[in-house]
C-alpha cells in the first residue's frame, strides 16, 4: 500500500518542518527565558 499525502497535507508539512525547525534552533534560548520569567500562578 502506498500513501501519499493530499494537497493540503503537502501546504501543512511546509509549515510544520518550518516550526520544527525554528524549535530546534530557539529551544535553548526559550528554555533560558522560561527559567528568568517570574513564576505564575495557577489559574484556579
Amino acid at each position: 500500500v502506498d500513501y501519499s499525502l493530499t494537497p493540503l497535507g503537502e501546504e501543512v508539512a511546509v509549515h510544520v518542518e518550518a516550526l520544527t525547525t525554528w524549535i530546534e534552533d530557539n529551544l535553548p534560548r526559550v528554555m533560558t527565558a522560561r527559567t528568568k520569567a517570574p513564576a505564575r500562578k495557577k489559574a484556579s
